[in-house]
């Protein structure tokens, strides 16, 4: 079947990218054997991240990592900010829009005969470039939804990674730390080497469990030792070691801690933590409190904080920050609890706050008296009339309100 790159998109995106029940695996997994990609993995080689917060972080790093020592590296994470093509990335390079025809050309009538979603499809897509015909020699996997029934999950790994639990997407994952930390280990599978960060203890005899169960072994990996130093405007974080400082390109403690897992995870496969620690500084990862390159009267940074544990991330930053007034640009998503998430942001100092509505999944903001722009570029640009050069401006509480601004932007 013949499209254009645009009307492929179209097809996929109308194929039900948000699940609204807890999803299956068995229509991924039916897809992928069929098509013969199960059969070509080499788990020894696959990472899988899973996590509330900072998992697109601790899999960028591991990309770079991997990458700097010569090796071809295959990244999937979600979601996208402007293009599609930027979920699966090989040498450190999204994918064409060419591929793209071509796997969608390829694969539509499995895709059908299946059913797949958006994501079960993506997922699809990077298993038969990750593994096929010039397969990569490592292939990380940021899970999108959980851990148990994500899409991610049947592709054999012998890695597993677990970033900061926390309570999002309850409507999937349930109402409790303890039913979403023990959906987030569902990725751990038989003799898995897991990395994890520190949790409240009831948390981690669950982990430990989970460990016995599957005869696995088990690294939980503390904080690094940090140093701030504020500059204009944000600060800069370093990561001390051995009497050594080394800068990192992302803001705040819990980028630092994510970077700081990702780095035991790469020493684990023989590679020195020293090597890995230069390359912290040239990590590029858009809208985790990065700048928007454009030039403006006063800075502009996207955050695509989307639930209270990112707000708290997001104010641990700005303490540490220069301004004279903070403008914050707060997206609403559905699925989300609005009033604490905005009563949270208000505490920010010497903050004004205006709601938006992000282009997908967004909602308009229901009883609040706080100004709400329904364009969230026209509210930019209005916000930006009104600042002054020593101000911030922060956009934030979802990715897709940044992918919306960083279109319009750049475009």
């Amino acid at each position: 079947m013949k499209k254009t790159y645009t009307e492929w998109v179209h097809w996929l995106e109308s194929r039900n990218i948000m699940p609204q029940i807890r999803p299956g695996l068995k229509h991924t997994e039916s897809a992928l054997t069929e098509a013969g990609l199960i059969q070509k993995v080499n788990s020894q080689k696959v990472i899988h991240i899973a996590g509330t917060n900072g998992k697109g972080t601790t899999a960028k790093t591991l990309e770079r990592l991997l990458s700097s020592r010569g090796l071809k590296v295959g990244l999937y994470t979600s979601p996208h900010l402007i293009d599609t093509t930027e979920r699966i990335c090989i040498g450190e390079k999204q994918i064409s829009q060419d591929q793209f025809i071509a796997l969608c050309e390829r694969y539509f009538s499995l895709i059908e005969k299946w059913n797949l979603s958006h994501f079960e499809s993506l997922t699809l897509f990077s298993a038969a470039l990750f593994f096929q015909d010039d397969p990569v020699d490592y292939a990380i996997y940021e899970i999108g939804l959980g851990g148990t029934w994500d899409a991610t999950n049947v592709i054999p790994h012998q890695t597993s990674v677990i970033t900061t639990l926390g309570f999002d997407h309850q409507h999937i994952l349930g109402n409790t730390l303890s039913e979403i930390a023990d959906n987030k280990f569902g990725i751990i599978k038989n003799n898995n080497s897991v990395f994890h960060l520190p949790y409240d203890k009831d948390i981690e005899d669950q982990l430990q469990e989970k460990i016995f169960a599957t005869n696995s072994t088990v690294r939980k990996i503390t904080s690094p030792e940090l140093v701030i130093q504020k500059t204009l405007s944000l600060p800069k974080y370093f990561i001390q070691h051995k009497a050594q400082l080394f800068e990192l390109s992302l803001p705040g403690q819990r980028a630092a801690q994510n970077m700081w897992l990702a780095l035991h995870v790469f020493s684990s496969f023989g590679f020195e933590l020293e090597d890995g620690l230069k390359e912290l500084k040239s990590i590029q990862w858009p809208a985790r409190m990065t700048l928007l390159p454009q030039n403006t009267i006063c800075p502009v940074y996207l955050s695509g904080d989307h639930n209270l544990q990112g707000i708290e991330s997001l104010k641990e930053i700005l303490k540490n920050a220069t301004y004279s007034k903070i403008k914050i640009l707060l997206g609403l998503s559905k699925n989300r609890i609005h009033e604490d998430f905005i009563q949270s942001v208000q505490q920010i100092p010497r903050s004004e706050v205006y709601l938006t509505k992000p282009q997908f999944n967004g909602v308009e903001p229901a009883n609040s008296t706080l100004p709400y722009f329904a364009n969230s570029t026209d509210g930019l640009h209005t916000i930006l009339q009104n600042s002054h050069p020593n101000d911030l401006i922060v956009v934030t509480g979802s990715l897709y309100l940044c992918g919306d601004i960083l279109r319009q932007f750049t475009s």
